[in-house]
């Protein structure tokens, strides 16, 4: 059965991102954004990455992580 991210407790989002995200980068922007409530805008000036290519990793991963279980 897929849950829903919002199930998943911040320390176990963490290890599933960690397990599970093998791009640096990647993992950072999940902390931040799905751990630490980031906002994208914020995101946006950390990274240099624009909003939509922010949302486009996110929304790609939280799908993924879903069906994974904490490592």
């Amino acid at each position: 059965m897929k849950r829903d991210l919002g199930d998943i407790s911040i320390p176990d989002r963490r290890k599933l991102i960690d397990s599970w995200v093998y791009s640096e980068r990647d993992r950072r922007i999940l902390h931040r954004r799905l751990c630490d409530g980031v906002k994208y805008e914020d995101l946006e000036a950390e990274t240099g990455l624009t909003t939509r290519r922010l949302k486009d990793i996110v929304y790609q991963y939280i799908d993924y992580l879903k069906n994974k279980e904490p490592g």
